[in-house]
């Protein structure tokens, strides 16, 4: 999984490089292998990478040294290598970044490398390459933007702020006040932004929208868009199905409502806690379990990463609200935390569990991470929960309100 950024800026070039560095540190949760930028710099494309996180790698950055109009970056996990790639072959140069596997990349490199006019570079990947990707050239006073599938994310917009001027990402919310967000690209659109002007050209006839679910679920910031609607309130809807559902099983176990109190899976499952809130009729507190604002030294067990508020969950029956069940390590762990501060028991509430790793390497998890093929009773007791709920595939497209076949659900069956 990548994350991809570009800014063409008409004033404000000297805040460029800041305006990138922030937006892949508002990406960085989705790629914290590596990552780097590109300005172009006086007719020259200059470019800083390096494996880390955003704050380690431009911790000690001067950008007073990287002042240009147009700058592409990238935030990386462990399948797209480390970029962006910058080329120079005799008098052209260009810079790229994609939002692909490895494999994927090279291929999109070999392509472009051998090629003189970029946009028919460009165009010639879309037909030829099937693999889902978003990229971004940077070159000749020129940013061009492509994806050929929806499952990889990418729009644009307009920014009014210190910088005047344009902007392309894989998220529609991360570059901040000012920002106003226009459109996503569609599945087989080029863009090209150049000298102010803006052109959209579709180069395949549109093939079916293919979104990837988990960027709704958990990997897609609440703010940005997504089919139009805000992330934050599509999650709140999944939040009012998964209610609903939790509600049965208590009244099947003859419980009483009063006895619950729900809270959130820090950073994860706040605006699903919202909505199941609402229809469970099950009192909330997303501040029950507290994460630790500071690093962790190695030497401190990761138990520490976490703690419950014992007032609030002390003889109670705590629901615990994530995204999603990957490993399944930091519910179990938040649910220890639980009882060892008086919980009589843990509940597990969450979209789905993953079953299989992303076939187009949208994250880095294998197989032996995952917990979800294996039975439901099996998968409660492992992370010592008292039970443990989830929707269908089914049951999560209808509380999405989107028809099935615009969702990849390969990781969910």
């Amino acid at each position: 999984m990548c994350r991809i950024a570009g800014i063409i800026a008409e004033t404000g070039e000297e805040d460029i490089a800041n305006q990138l560095i922030l937006a892949q540190a508002a990406q960085n949760y989705a790629g914290e292998k590596s990552c780097g930028i590109a300005i172009q710099c006086e007719g020259k494309i200059s470019y800083v990478r390096g494996r880390g996180v955003v704050s380690s790698v431009f911790g000690h950055f001067e950008s007073k040294d990287y002042i240009g109009k147009l700058g592409i970056a990238h935030n990386s996990c462990k399948t797209g290598g480390m970029q962006p790639i910058v080329v120079r072959d005799g008098k052209r140069q260009f810079a790229f970044c994609a939002d692909a596997t490895l494999r994927v990349t090279r291929r999109i490199i070999s392509i472009i490398d051998c090629r003189q006019d970029l946009e028919e570079a460009v165009s010639e990947v879309l037909h030829e390459v099937e693999d889902p990707f978003a990229l971004l050239v940077l070159s000749n006073n020129s940013i061009i933007a492509a994806r050929n599938s929806g499952r990889k994310p990418l729009s644009f917009g307009r920014l009014h702020g210190d910088i005047q001027g344009y902007y392309i990402a894989s998220q529609s919310g991360v570059m901040g006040p000012g920002a106003e967000f226009l459109h996503s690209l569609f599945p087989g659109e080029m863009l090209v932004i150049r000298n102010g002007t803006m052109q959209r050209r579709a180069i395949l006839s549109r093939p079916d929208i293919t979104r990837c679910i988990n960027e709704l679920l958990f990997m897609q910031r609440p703010g940005n868009k997504c089919g139009g609607r805000e992330v934050s309130s599509i999650q709140e809807s999944i939040g009012e199905k998964l209610g609903l559902l939790f509600n049965e099983h208590v009244r099947s176990k003859g419980w009483k409502k009063t006895d619950f109190i729900a809270t959130q899976i820090p950073a994860g499952g706040l605006h699903y806690l919202i909505g199941f809130g609402k229809s469970s009729g099950i009192a909330i507190d997303p501040g029950a379990i507290v994460k630790n604002r500071y690093p962790r030294p190695g030497w401190v067990p990761s138990n520490f990463d976490f703690a419950a508020v014992r007032s609030i969950v002390e003889q109670r029956q705590v629901v615990l609200v994530d995204d999603l069940i990957l490993s399944g390590h930091k519910m179990k762990k938040i649910a220890q935390i639980c009882v060892s501060n008086g919980a009589k028991s843990v509940h597990g509430v969450t979209t789905r569990t993953i079953n299989h790793p992303c076939p187009y390497g949208n994250g880095s998890y294998v197989d032996k991470d995952l917990i979800g093929r294996k039975p439901h009773s099996v998968i409660e007791k492992k992370l010592g929960l008292a039970s443990l709920t989830f929707l269908s595939t089914e049951q999560l497209i209808e509380a999405i309100g989107c028809p099935h076949r615009i969702y990849c659900v390969k990781c969910l069956m």
